[in-house]
């Protein structure tokens, strides 16, 4: 069983090793951890090859990516990763600041009332 490192729900990964069930548990937050899971996961499962030919493929495709992306001129991107509790992506998601307040309502009944609206700014 493949779980994710930090069970913020329960003590899953307990739960599966008292049942006797092995468990492999990740936490991945860049593309070293990344690399680093499906190193392992070749290892676990007997075929050290195949995730070595996939780090390969991998790795070149964001090369690749990398080259693509430094021809073109360079975009802002805010990317929220989940709302709740609010995260972004980023180098340095604790310099952001989110304050909730409701969302505006509409009159119409078809529409639904959209949900809170989330301000970010910057520390």
């Amino acid at each position: 069983m493949v779980v994710w490192a930090s069970d913020k729900r329960g003590d899953l990964r307990g739960q599966l090793e008292q049942a006797g069930i092995p468990v492999l548990a990740f936490e991945v937050q860049d593309t070293a951890g990344a690399y680093r899971v499906v190193k392992v996961m070749g290892q676990a499962l007997g075929r050290q090859a195949a995730g070595d030919s996939l780090l390969d493929a991998l790795r070149a495709s964001l090369k690749e990516t990398h080259s693509i992306a430094a021809k073109r001129s360079r975009r802002r991107v805010f990317y929220v990763v989940y709302n709740d509790p609010p995260m972004t992506a980023g180098p340095a998601p604790s310099s952001t600041s989110c304050s909730m307040s409701p969302g505006p309502t509409t009159s119409s009944a078809t529409r639904p009332r959209s949900g809170p609206r989330c301000r970010w700014r910057k520390w």
